[in-house]
């Protein structure tokens, strides 16, 4: 069974991490790439702006956001499950593959 954990990407790197993947569509303010132990930076699957605004972090619309966010990932291109994989960072080699939940 595959374990998914989060961290902040301000966190120090732990052995335990495997594969490290930064889901969103800005880097972080502060961290250079150099920095930043990754191995895949999947901006496609972070929610938009648009609704990342709408949000704005406030926990009353968390529900809603999450609705949202999963019509956004169900309506792009290539992030079914069907699709062969997502398109790796350029210093990656791995492959990425996303099934979305109904």
């Amino acid at each position: 069974m595959t374990e998914i954990r989060l961290a902040r990407v301000y966190d120090a790197p732990s052995p335990a991490d495997g594969f490290r993947v930064l889901v969103d569509r800005l880097w972080p303010r502060g961290i250079s790439k150099e920095r930043l132990p990754l191995d895949l930076w999947a901006t496609d699957v972070a929610p938009s702006a648009e609704l990342r605004n709408w949000f704005h972090h406030d926990p009353e619309l968390f529900e809603e956001f999450a609705a949202r966010y999963r019509a956004e990932l169900a309506a792009a291109p290539g992030w079914m499950s069907s699709s062969p994989c997502v398109r790796p960072t350029p210093w990656s080699r791995y492959c990425l593959r996303l099934r979305i939940p109904p």
